[in-house]
């Protein structure tokens, strides 16, 4: 294992994709379902143009450690990099019926932020309100449901930091020309 690590950093030194991407593969026979490792193989093959093989990863990474914050932390800031669209229509059948809140949650902000309310939605729908509320609330006013500025403004009694309630509250401030309050509404995100 420690020479397969050193050759690793031998290749990345190197910048030699190829074997890097070879070392991964041996690692990961050593310590499977390793989010690091994954992650990390993940971006090399975005970086090397293995769009297909990082989704791949990508994927692994959510069925063995979906439910790590963490990771799917990682994982969606390599998506908001490098891919727009990294599950196929089956992976986010799957992932909205039974795949972990986290990584659902990680998911439907990443499509969110592309502009794919209808998919968001459809990732968190099953999970229960009070975990995701300010996050359906922001999907709902996206997919222009016309309450979900005044459910935001409730869940902000309640809930005075909830950035994504902050967020519905900035852009209808926004998009009525309020510029000022907009912008201390941004402020507090």
């Amino acid at each position: 294992q420690m020479i397969t690590t050193a050759l690793l950093e031998c290749a990345r030194d190197q910048a030699d994709a190829p074997v890097m991407i070879d070392q991964y593969r041996v690692l990961s026979e050593f310590v499977p379902k390793n989010a690091d490792l994954t992650i990390d193989e993940a971006n090399v093959q975005y970086k090397s143009g293995n769009i297909e093989e990082a989704r791949a990863r990508g994927y692994a990474l959510i069925t063995e450690n979906g439910d790590k914050a963490d990771a799917m932390e990682r994982l969606g800031n390599l998506w908001s990099e490098y891919d727009n669209d990294p599950l196929t229509r089956t992976q986010l059948s799957t992932l909205a019926s039974d795949g972990p809140a986290e990584a659902r949650v990680m998911a439907a902000r990443h499509y969110l932020a592309k502009g794919d309310a209808t998919t968001a939605a459809e990732l968190v729908g099953p999970l229960r309100t009070e975990d995701v509320a300010g996050l359906k609330l922001r999907i709902n006013y996206v997919a222009k449901d016309s309450s979900a500025e005044s459910w935001a403004e409730k869940l902000l009694k309640t809930d005075t930091t909830n950035c994504d309630a902050l967020v519905v509250r900035y852009a209808a401030q926004l998009s009525r020309r309020e510029y000022t309050q907009a912008v201390i509404s941004a402020q507090m995100v």
